[in-house]
């Protein structure tokens, strides 16, 4: 059990092991999936329309922005030649700087991402930092929201509650079928999905979805892009956000803050307001991976801890379950 205020503060490394994509391979995967369809495929489209099978998350995409003021696959083609000419490396920064594409770029991230939302691969992957961390959290099923843990997270997708989830209602006796109980356990562990996420979880099983809601499954449909558009945010829309506020007094008040698969981007860092006099506890061990980062990534990123009480990194070649092995960070 954590019995230490412990936050954990995720990047897209983080969900890398359990099949999700990098900052940049997101935006490679994206123009991959939004590339024109050739006339033989529009035909194969149009057929599995008539059996009621949605399409390519083109087609799937462009039926979600049916009601946009401008015609849905001018505004893919607009959005997609602009992420590949742009020269950004992810998305969220490109979209910051193009709010004109917010709304299907939003669905993009989704056409991408929920597909990967496979849940036994969540159980079979190795260097699965995921079952490392449930050992930790081990207890009586009654006990577990008592583990002091908070996880602030930057990705969009939710692979981590839906693993936590799972193994709550498999890994303890005639719970399988409570999945109220197994949600009401969990929901009391804060996971803040800073930039948003690929919908609301199921607060109450997967048949009583709201309007925001969605199932964790690898299928896309428009009603899914049309929630993720209303649940993903970037960077620019984060500011004042509520979930800020709520990481910053959950960082003031932790005596662990751990940065795992974090890219360090200086404007992510500086939003948690952690080298701030009067949001920083000199006595809260910080700790954090640098997985194929360079000493100069390394240095700056002491050095912007330097005034804070300081940071324990990893070596660069080190993957998050080695580091949660060799650092304190969960005991």
């Amino acid at each position: 059990m954590i019995t230490k205020p412990t936050v954990l503060i995720l990047g897209a490394g983080a969900s890398m092991p359990f099949g999700f994509p990098s900052g940049e391979n997101l935006v490679s995967r994206i123009l991959t999936v939004l590339e024109k369809e050739d006339p033989a495929r529009t035909i194969k489209t149009t057929l599995e329309r008539a059996m009621g099978i949605e399409g390519t998350p083109r087609a799937i995409l462009a039926q979600a922005l049916q009601s946009h003021s401008l015609e849905p696959e001018i505004l893919i083609d607009r959005f997609r030649q602009g992420l590949l000419r742009c020269g950004r490396q992810s998305i969220d920064t490109f979209l910051e700087h193009n709010p004109q594409f917010l709304t299907v770029g939003r669905m993009a991230i989704a056409c991408v991402l929920v597909p990967l939302e496979k849940e036994e691969k969540l159980f079979t992957v190795t260097s699965n930092w995921y079952k490392l961390l449930l050992a930790h959290l081990n207890t009586e099923f009654e006990e577990f929201a008592e583990n002091k843990l908070s996880i602030l997270t930057y990705n969009y997708d939710r692979s981590l509650e839906q693993f936590l989830l799972t193994s709550l209602r498999f890994g303890y006796p005639d719970k399988e079928d409570e999945y109220d109980q197994c949600w009401e356990q969990l929901s009391k562990i804060p996971i803040i999905h800073l930039h948003g996420s690929l919908g609301g979880f199921p607060h109450s099983g997967p048949d009583t979805l709201n309007h925001l809601e969605r199932v964790y499954e690898p299928y896309v449909t428009v009603r899914d892009l049309i929630v993720c558009a209303k649940t993903i945010r970037v960077i620019s829309e984060d500011v004042a956000h509520q979930q800020y506020q709520e990481a910053h007094n959950l960082l003031r008040s932790a005596d662990v803050i751990c940065f795992l698969g974090f890219g360090w981007d200086p404007t992510n860092l500086s939003r948690l307001e952690m080298n701030t006099p009067g949001n920083w506890n000199r006595s809260t061990k910080r700790y954090g991976t640098i997985y194929n980062k360079g000493n100069a990534e390394r240095d700056r990123i002491r050095d912007y801890f330097a005034n804070a009480g300081g940071i324990k990194l990893g070596n660069h070649a080190q993957k998050i379950d080695d580091f949660l092995g060799d650092f304190p960070v969960l005991f």
